[in-house]
């Protein structure tokens, strides 16, 4: 197993991470707990891991093939990036193993409701939903998420719906589908502002790092360099994953795990215009988080800060 995927199982060890497994499972016990769907809105920037932790969950209830039917326990889909109801029906299709779609929107979406329930679907989780909001088509999407709202009110199952911090545009202009969606729960880049968050870091530092040799693993582990790698990744899995491959590729020649060699790859992976200044792996950089103009954690405006509380 790569360091990556070992790096993938732990962050979903994170207590944060388990905190959202546990809201899903929650939601996806709803209806036999309480009669009616508990639907969830899960926020989160893009390179966190919600988008895995989710693709897990689905996978940890996979399909069971009875004699007459096979039993589809959690369906996932992600909202095309142009989201129209033909290819949002489409999609969820896809996510429920039907091979079939073909037809017109409302006629993939007549067989999406009622493959959902010969399958005994019940849970349905679609990511990506700040597609809904995004190129500046808000109330052209609304109309979509309304269709949506509609067809997911009709099957009576709990929805997780998962975004981009920007998906709160949708919920602010619809108010039905708020309503709907009025539990919230947020993933967040990692932080080292306490103890144990340095320590929560510095772990899955090492085992992203595990197929290094030892004295690389100890360098890289070191306070110092930990510290320098959350400023270099803003504490974001993925920037941590793609630095480290930077470093792999760096090293492949024997060369010694050194700052110059993280400060290439950091150049190489993540800020190609940083300077001595604003590489966190420089010897004049003051530590400090890269969200300056022009740097690569400058708050979007739209999603905000990585680090903001959404």
């Amino acid at each position: 197993m790569s360091a990556c995927v070992n790096g993938l199982h732990q962050v979903m060890r994170h207590p944060q991470y388990q905190n959202v497994w546990d809201r899903i499972a929650r939601c996806h016990r709803s209806v036999a707990r309480r009669g009616y769907p508990e639907n969830l809105r899960l926020v989160g920037v893009s390179g966190v891991g919600k988008s895995t932790l989710l693709i897990n969950y689905r996978d940890a209830h996979p399909s069971i093939f009875h004699p007459e039917y096979t039993e589809v326990p959690v369906v996932y889909a992600e909202v095309p990036a142009m989201p129209t109801s033909k290819q949002l029906a489409i999609n969820l299709l896809k996510g429920l193993g039907c091979a079939d779609t073909t037809g017109t929107a409302s006629q993939l979406w007549e067989r999406f409701v009622s493959l959902c329930r010969r399958c005994g679907v019940g849970l349905i989780i679609l990511d990506e939903i700040q597609h809904f909001v995004d190129r500046g088509k808000l109330s052209t999407y609304s109309s979509i998420a309304d269709l949506l709202k509609q067809q997911l009110s009709e099957l009576k199952l709990p929805v997780v719906m998962a975004g981009a911090p920007r998906c709160r545009l949708l919920f602010e202009a619809n108010n039905q589908l708020r309503s709907r969606f009025k539990a919230s729960t947020s993933f967040y880049p990692f932080r080292i502002g306490t103890v144990a968050d340095f320590q929560r870091f510095r772990t899955v530092v090492s085992t992203v790092v595990q197929d290094f040799d030892e004295t690389a693993r100890r360098f890289l582990v070191s306070d110092t360099m930990v510290e320098r790698i959350f400023y270099g990744t803003d504490g974001i899995f993925r920037n941590l994953t793609d630095l480290m491959d930077g470093v792999r590729v760096s090293r492949t020649e024997g060369m010694p795990c050194t700052a110059e060699v993280l400060a290439k790859a950091f150049q190489e992976t993540v800020f190609a215009c940083a300077d001595q200044a604003s590489n966190p792996f420089s010897a004049k950089f003051q530590p400090r988080r890269l969200i300056e103009v022009g740097e690569p954690y400058m708050p979007s405006p739209i999603d905000g800060d990585n680090h903001a509380i959404y």
